[in-house]
């Protein structure tokens, strides 16, 4: 891990996520460009001009392949050609990389000139064989060990060249690769934002822009640079770097840089909008990348490639989910709530490996005692999350819960953090009236804050929800949703009590079969989390009931060998 860098000045470091405008009322990033097309203000072709303004400009921005993209899309109504570079030919060189598989262009002199170190006196600028070591690396990483289609036909060659040009990168189509795209990379990265890469920020910088840019050939094979996954192609790519250079943490410079991420605006979804280019929620894709394996993205990009429709990404990510057994509703809580559990709420051994380095989330309310945490009525957007805290209270009593909801599908992701220095993470979500009732097995006087993650977990749809805390004993017995469910060894199961009774805890198969007995005697009145294991039963869905009083409740657990 790397300290948190906080960049120097944001100003300096545009994203193309800026809503200013220059003097003229043109728009000066890609986002308002697009906002202003899209809403019949401007043509493709004059977009397109302002775009070439904005790419051949004095601003440093992250990357140029959403503009070259816009350009390929719209081809046929664009009639100015621009982007022309490597001007100086007579200086041009070239160098092929270790692996065969990638051609660098280079000039020798003049303003696109790459650094002309030549620690080894081979004739070739270290630049270029950093360069050269970068593409061969991010190849084996993204092709050879993660699995993406090749975007370099057989016994051909790819093409990188540089150009100082404002940009970490770009990748643009061009008919005459046998490719169909090609690459260019900042020529020295002069004044870019710092990283940490142990070698300097001038090749963390390249390293990681060509990941990201190899990325976004990879997703030209894959989707022709259309379609709902392309709306999410930056965020992918972004994410794609970490991946590939995990040491270099380049991507920290987006995370504090906007208002619309998963740590300073939940409560904005991350479906694409407004802003087209989306580097700040690169940790909304590193989060299944994290709590899975780094293939999910693999096998959710081979749902989008071999899908005879346009599959919209996150149709893909939650096939993906469930095809691994889990709840794609439950997993978006945890989710958010390893957004929350960072920065200063970072708890070793829970969230991002990360979590520390990244920024404080923002806190929607902060109660400083149990009966004023009261939410009532508020809004939030589909595919959203807001957080809330309770601090430290004297106040004796259970920890106790209550949401509702306006239509279902609210998920409540709690992260409890105790005074002895230890924490503890639970979910829950509102039953089919909208409604959920929580009691936890803690004594609000041992705890010194509670985190609350409210998510709404609905594609197309906003919700209303209600919240409120209380130290109230139970007025009825209650069976809870194990946790985690589904899973593959071991799970708790949380019971309530309103007075003293004599339980017993079972477990049947879907055929109500007895399996085994988890536990049986007297406890007094509370909430409990009875451990399970399920070592010696095979994968299935199975029920699991309570006893006592005469009466019994069911639900269902899932487990995955």
């Amino acid at each position: 891990m790397r300290l948190y860098k906080i960049f120097f000045s944001i100003t300096a470091f545009l994203i193309l996520l800026s809503s200013e405008v220059d003097a003229q009322g043109s728009p000066k990033d890609f986002n308002q460009i697009i906002a202003q097309f899209n809403n019949g203000l401007l043509s493709a072709n004059d977009a397109s001009l302002q775009m070439k303004a904005l790419f051949e400009g004095d601003g440093i921005y992250k990357c140029g392949t959403p503009i070259q993209s816009f350009v390929y899309k719209h081809r046929n109504e664009i009639s100015t050609k621009w982007f022309e570079e490597q001007k100086n030919k007579s200086s041009l060189a070239s160098y092929i990389s270790a692996s065969g598989k990638f051609e660098l262009t280079y000039e020798t002199t003049g303003g696109d000139a790459v650094p002309t170190a030549d620690t080894n006196t081979n004739g070739v600028p270290d630049y270029v064989e950093r360069a050269a070591e970068a593409a061969d690396f991010s190849y084996q990483k993204q092709i050879q060990e993660l699995g993406f289609p090749d975007p370099i036909p057989s016994g051909a060659t790819y093409n990188l060249s540089f150009r100082d040009f404002g940009f970490y990168g770009a990748t643009r189509t061009d008919n005459s690769q046998a490719a169909g795209t090609r690459i260019i990379i900042e020529n020295d990265f002069d004044g870019f934002p710092p990283n940490d890469d142990p070698e300097g920020d001038q090749y963390g910088a390249l390293k990681v822009t060509i990941a990201h840019e190899l990325k976004h050939a990879i997703q030209y094979v894959q989707n022709d640079f259309s379609g709902d996954s392309d709306q999410w192609a930056e965020m992918d790519a972004t994410m794609l770097e970490e991946v590939t250079y995990d040491e270099v943490n380049d991507y920290y410079n987006y995370l504090d840089g906007s208002e619309d991420n998963p740590f300073n605006n939940p409560g904005v979804s991350v479906i694409p909008g407004f802003n087209q280019v989306n580097y700040e929620d690169v940790t909304w894709a590193l989060f299944f990348s994290e709590f899975y394996d780094e293939l999910f993205w693999t096998d959710v990009w081979k749902r989008i490639e071999d899908s005879t429709t346009d599959l919209a990404l996150l149709v893909a990510v939650k096939r993906e989910v469930e095809k691994r057994g889990d709840d794609f509703g439950r997993v978006l809580s945890e989710l958010y709530l390893w957004h929350y559990s960072s920065g200063v709420n970072a708890v070793a051994g829970y969230g991002f490996d990360e979590a520390v380095n990244y920024p404080n989330p923002r806190i929607e309310a902060q109660y400083l005692n149990v009966s004023e945490a009261f939410i009532d009525s508020v809004s939030i957007s589909r595919f959203a999350s807001n957080y809330y805290e309770i601090l430290s209270s004297n106040e004796d009593g259970q920890v106790s819960l209550h949401l509702e909801s306006e239509i279902p599908f609210i998920q409540l992701g709690v992260n409890v953090f105790f005074k002895n220095g230890t924490s503890n993470q639970r979910f829950y979500m509102t039953d089919e009236s909208g409604e959920a009732n929580i009691f936890m097995p803690y004594n609000w006087r041992s705890i010194d804050k509670v985190g609350l993650v409210i998510t709404n977990t609905q594609f197309n749809e906003g919700n209303i929800y209600t919240f409120r805390a209380s130290s109230e004993t139970p007025d009825r017995i209650e069976l809870a949703q194990n946790y985690p469910n589904p899973f593959d060894l071991d799970t708790i199961i949380s019971v309530t009590l309103k007075t003293e009774n004599r339980i017993k805890l079972e477990v049947y198969d879907y055929t109500g079969r007895f399996i085994s007995k988890i536990f049986e005697g007297t406890l007094s009145a509370g909430s409990y989390e009875i451990p399970f294991n399920a070592s010696n039963l095979a994968s299935g869905v199975y029920l699991y009931k309570l006893e006592t009083g005469g009466k019994s409740k069911f639900r269902t657990m899932t487990i995955i060998n």
